[in-house]
């Protein structure tokens, strides 16, 4: 850290860079650690108009909801179609949690997501059938 300061010190002496404004410790209100928001920004959306800003960004999260489906369904189904249970890869809790929940979580303005596709392995290897006795030696498959 020594280094540091000091190779600070020898090139970067005529930088002068924005800091931040941080009150000294005995300067510190307790006032000021909550703020109230202005309630008559909270719809401004700059140039644009509210329907406009909102349909851009449902259709930024309908663009990002098919990437995240079409990247789950083609790597965890794909690779274990011929041994799935359930022959064909559109199964029906991965389309709600990956396209149903979040297109009324863009539409609706909800903050939330689903955690399932997190576990989409687990999942898929719930799906798939395996040996339920194996020969010594040898995993099940």
């Amino acid at each position: 850290m020594l280094f540091v300061t000091v190779m600070e010190r020898i090139f970067f002496r005529s930088y002068h860079l924005p800091t931040l404004n941080i009150p000294k410790f005995n300067e510190i209100s307790v006032s000021s650690w909550i703020r109230v928001m202005n309630m008559s920004t909270i719809t401004d959306f700059g140039t644009m108009s509210g329907p406009s800003f909102h349909c851009l960004s449902a259709g930024i999260g309908l663009f990002f909801t098919l990437l995240i489906f079409c990247e789950t369904m083609l790597n965890s189904i794909t690779a274990l179609k011929p041994k799935a249970k359930k022959p064909s890869p559109v199964i029906m809790d991965h389309i709600l949690t990956n396209v149903v929940f979040p297109l009324i979580s863009v539409f609706l303005g909800w903050p939330f997501m689903s955690g399932v596709p997190v576990r989409t392995i687990a999942n898929t290897m719930a799906l798939v059938k395996l040996e339920p006795h194996p020969p010594p030696g040898k995993p099940a498959q």
